[in-house]
């Protein structure tokens, strides 16, 4: 339970029941009687190795067992931001684990719950950079369970590093060349002269004014589902399209989803507008979105934009379905939050940005002078929701300057009261 319930629900119950269970400390596993002198070096081992929990406010005996009932430490407010600090001032690269104070019914004792994920930030090391440790399995008579890293496993951890950058990378494009073919092929058996715009890999240029949203684990590992069971994740991680698009968010929401060696796709398009929607989950922790955004108010397509009111909203859904996302696959950790808006202008066409729909205050079209944007951040897990503010207005804002607009957070709080009535 303590390895796999959300940290927020986790309370002293919980911990007095595991504890009952007579668990002895392991690789995975460390009770800390108080707050140690060195909880830098386990939280770093741990990481290192395949992460685990620390409890701290739990005796341990000569086995290694945790001494039941659980006598906590004192209860007071700013514990959790006791190992915050701990960490970011001792651990380099920063490691940021999951941290759930738990008191007693009186709130007069606690226990301090670090729940550390295997990282693929490998190595992370403490005392001013200079030392490596990874966790053991093995424990001798007045030994720690963290020993030194040898050259040879800091090359490794380095290596496991680099291999997990690459490996994201590789998600990305292929979720990309995934795309490109479901929306060629929907072109070429709607219209059979697009075949003659086809380029020398086979594919149909794409339409103006793409954009792209993704998530993604910063160093994605094993994977967590089959596809199969991403295919059932769908379902679960809508969430309602208040922008009138479709009925819920992701779209498109009624088709039903096609399972590919690592995922699920789901690919709908209208070939006569020039729109497509397209989501893929990925059974390595990849959400992406992509979706083109020109809008015509008519079929002369000379008024044709980008509605700044979409966009938003879109931003909006996607980072509610994630935080559902990420709660299903039960990952825990940090998220590459990605943001692009792509080809908006060509040698055809300058797509501009509509600010509110029939705006009489804005005099003319808002011209881009890039023709992509790209916003990056990274956003824990568990603080997508606490986060989703920020994230919507610093992608938003880099756009909205693209085309020379001063956006402000209360013009974007605007078109949320707006769209979601």
């Amino acid at each position: 339970m303590l390895y796999s319930k959300n940290i927020e629900d986790l309370t002293w119950d919980d911990i007095e029941s595991f504890c009952g269970r007579g668990v002895a400390e392991n690789a995975y596993l460390d009770y800390k009687e108080n707050f140690p002198n060195n909880l830098e070096k386990t939280v770093a081992a741990m990481a290192n190795t395949f992460g685990g929990i620390i409890l701290i406010g739990v005796e341990e005996n000569k086995e290694n067992k945790a001494v039941s009932p659980i006598k906590g430490i004192q209860f007071k407010r700013g514990l959790e931001e006791q190992v915050i600090s701990i960490i970011l001032d001792t651990i380099t690269p920063p490691i940021i684990p999951e941290i759930k104070v738990c008191p007693d019914s009186q709130a007069q004792k606690a226990v301090v719950v670090i729940r550390i994920p295997q990282s693929r930030q490998t190595p992370h090391a403490i005392n001013s950079n200079t030392k490596v440790y990874v966790r053991t399995g093995n424990r001798n008579d007045g030994q720690d369970w963290e020993s030194l890293a040898t050259i040879e496993r800091i090359k490794l951890l380095l290596d496991h590093r680099r291999e997990s950058v690459d490996f994201k990378q590789s998600l990305f494009e292929k979720a990309q060349n995934r795309c490109v073919k479901c929306y060629t092929d929907e072109q070429l058996s709607k219209d059979k002269m697009a075949a003659y715009s086809v380029n020398s890999n086979g594919e149909i240029a794409f339409p103006s004014a793409v954009f792209t949203i993704s998530m993604c684990p910063v160093y994605p590992g094993s994977p967590f589902l089959t596809p199969p069971e991403i295919k059932g994740l769908y379902d679960k991680i809508q969430v309602r399209d208040y922008f009138g698009t479709d009925h819920y968010f992701p779209s498109p929401s009624s088709k039903a989803g096609t399972i590919v060696s690592d995922g699920c796709i789901k690919f709908s398009a209208s070939v006569e507008e020039e729109r497509f929607w397209h989501t893929e989950l990925n059974i390595f922790g990849l959400y992406y979105y992509k979706q083109s955004v020109v809008f015509s108010p008519d079929e002369t397509n000379n008024k044709a934009s980008i509605r700044a009111s979409e966009l938003f909203c879109l931003l909006d859904e996607f980072i509610d379905s994630s935080a559902k996302f990420y709660s299903e696959i039960g990952y825990q950790g940090l998220l590459d939050f990605g943001v692009r808006l792509e080809n908006i202008f060509s040698y055809k066409r300058n797509v501009p940005l509509q600010k509110w729909p029939n705006d009489p205050f804005q005099t003319k079209p808002l011209s881009a002078l890039d023709k992509d944007v790209i916003y990056a951040d990274v956003v824990l897990s568990g603080a997508l929701l606490e986060q989703k503010k920020r994230l919507i207005c610093d992608s938003a804002k880099k756009i909205a300057w693209n085309y020379g607009w001063d956006l402000q957070e209360s013009t974007i709080d605007g078109y949320f009261a707006k769209a979601k009535g």
